[in-house]
């Protein structure tokens, strides 16, 4: 009897601990982002325990009603895409380059426009997919149709209005950007990045042209922009693991009131817009490794690659969903 009344003290113990263990859990890591995640959810599975993708952009199709996430696997670096259909369910699609062969590359941000699908490649080039090829049920296999060089390290990518807008990550010395993008904003912020915007043409081979005709300057550290109906730009920025990420939210028309500068862009010179505090609405602190970020009406959704095969930890703070915020609640 004595040695029974003490295995369940001794389970009650363990028990305690184990809950204060949980409470101490929550309290320290996930009191942060306690704002992200009272304003959002959790809307469908991003990764899977077994998957070998490592999620880096998302896009919305609308007229598909269907998700694009793009990524690499863990650890041999192919390109591959998700496709998540209406019923959330997971089709993996793998890119090959002209000769059917696995294409290796830091497969980024993610956007689509027409009959195309651009996925950026973080070497300075911007990959095209026929979208039908990409979205017929009988492929696993999607071959690239063409390459668009950029001005930038191309670590993202998004369309918006009449433009496929292509932009760079830049981080201390290990992602590095070109001194000729970066600058001083009128505020005094040292922006080190540019996203270069393309305009949207069907009479285009690739369905965009391939000279700029305006640039945007932003700060470091950025994975994904978009633009949700009301004129709000979103930037997820990012840096390190266990480093909290940002959401920065700003008012985009105000934004395109500060032409501090140019740029000469193959012999043009454009206009750049910058960034900066004035035209800031919010930051949202959200947990490490925020990437991609979409639009699909009034919600903006999330991605991270914190739970990936390549870091894991992320399951401590459920970043292995896309998380959707209702921007017209959040900040109309």
């Amino acid at each position: 009897m004595e040695r029974t009344a003490l295995y369940k003290r001794l389970i009650r113990i363990l028990s305690i601990i184990l809950a204060l263990s949980v409470l101490l859990f929550y309290g320290t890591f996930l009191f942060p982002y306690l704002d992200f995640y009272y304003n959002s959810k959790p809307e469908f599975l991003a990764v899977t325990p077994f998957s070998k993708v490592i999620p880096q952009g998302i896009e919305y199709l609308e007229d598909e009603n269907c998700f694009l996430i793009s990524g690499y696997t863990y650890p041999k670096g192919y390109s591959e895409i998700i496709v998540v259909d209406k019923d959330k369910k997971h089709h993996v699609k793998q890119i090959v380059n002209e000769k059917g062969d696995y294409f290796k590359w830091h497969s980024g941000g993610i956007a689509a426009h027409g009959n195309f699908v651009y996925v950026t490649g973080g070497n300075k080039k911007c990959y095209v997919l026929d979208k039908e090829d990409l979205l017929d049920p009988d492929n696993d296999k999607i071959k690239i149709i063409g390459t668009i060089d950029t001005d930038s390290n191309s670590s993202f990518c998004f369309v918006y209005g009449n433009n496929l807008f292509i932009g760079e990550y830049q981080y201390l010395k290990k992602f590095t950007t070109s001194k000729k993008h970066h600058l001083v904003s009128p505020s005094g912020n040292l922006n080190t990045a540019m996203v270069f915007a393309y305009p949207l043409n069907e009479k285009e081979k690739l369905g965009v042209s391939d000279k700029a005709i305006f640039a945007l300057s932003i700060g470091s550290t950025v994975q994904g922009m978009c633009m949700d109906k009301s004129g709000r730009m979103y930037l997820s920025a990012s840096s390190a693991r266990w480093k909290d990420s940002i959401l920065y939210v700003y008012d985009f028309r105000e934004v395109l009131q500060t032409v501090d500068t140019t740029y000469e862009y193959h012999g043009k010179i454009i206009p750049v817009y910058v960034f900066e505090d004035k035209a800031l609405i919010k930051k949202i602190k959200v947990p490490p490794n925020a990437e991609g970020v979409t639009s699909k009406k009034n919600n903006v959704y999330l991605i991270f690659e914190s739970a990936s095969a390549r870091f894991k930890y992320g399951y401590l703070f459920g970043t292995q969903y896309v998380y959707k915020i209702n921007s017209k609640e959040m900040f109309d």
